[in-house]
């Protein structure tokens, strides 16, 4: 499937084998994150102070940005 969308897989193969362990350490790093947020899959958001473990509506999406932002705001008033 990569060949046939054009591209050049010799060259793919050893860009891999040259950024294999940045690529492991980058994947060991997110997989730590991910499980310290306690999120089993993909995709899985931080929005605010808000876990989103799963798929969300655009509906959904905008209640959990106005819901963020509402607390947020609320912090800061209690901050002054």
């Amino acid at each position: 499937l990569l060949s046939g969308a054009g591209l050049d897989m010799d060259r793919l193969k050893k860009d891999l084998d040259a950024n294999a362990k940045a690529i492991d350490a980058l994947l060991s790093r997110n997989n730590e994150q991910a499980l310290a947020f306690g999120f089993n899959g993909t995709p899985s958001f931080i929005v605010g102070k808000y876990r989103v473990p799963g798929v969300l509506s655009i509906d959904q999406f905008e209640q959990v940005i106005a819901d963020a932002r509402k607390a947020n705001m609320g912090r800061k008033t209690e901050q002054n």
